[in-house]
């Protein structure tokens, strides 16, 4: 958390974010995308198969939540950026949804961004425990 400067007079706390709906999202999102990751992945090695008509609308569907879950991650990340919180920017989560394969490596980005969020959290909320809205 040494990036983070929570003497500063102008440093948000956590209600002011107004993050825990997109939090509450993206955890969502993620186990979404986790039961489809093990769909996917079973009916690769033929241990569950299923018939095509079933399989593509889950696939088209896991791409939408995919989606849905990197945006979610960008809308995070970019509070957090802009409010001086975090020192990278948001369109790093694009550019890792674009690179990484989201059948191995695509939850790498949601997770991280989701952890990160966790860690500020707790300090703005030790920082200043009674803080309107919470």
């Amino acid at each position: 958390m040494s990036e983070i400067d929570l003497s500063d007079s102008r440093t948000p706390t956590w209600p002011q974010l107004k993050l825990d709906v997109p939090l509450q999202q993206l955890y969502a999102c993620l186990g979404i995308y986790f039961a489809t990751l093990a769909v996917f992945w079973l009916q690769v090695a033929k241990v569950l198969v299923l018939p095509e008509g079933v399989f593509n609308p889950v696939m088209y569907a896991a791409l939408a939540n995919y989606a849905g879950m990197m945006w979610l991650a960008w809308r995070i990340q970019k509070t957090l950026h802009e409010s001086g919180l975090y020192r990278h920017g948001a369109w790093q989560v694009w550019v890792g949804a674009l690179l990484l394969n989201p059948c191995a490596l695509g939850w790498w980005i949601p997770v991280s961004v989701m952890l990160r969020a966790r860690k500020i959290r707790s300090a703005l909320r030790a920082r200043w425990p009674h803080a309107a809205g919470e």
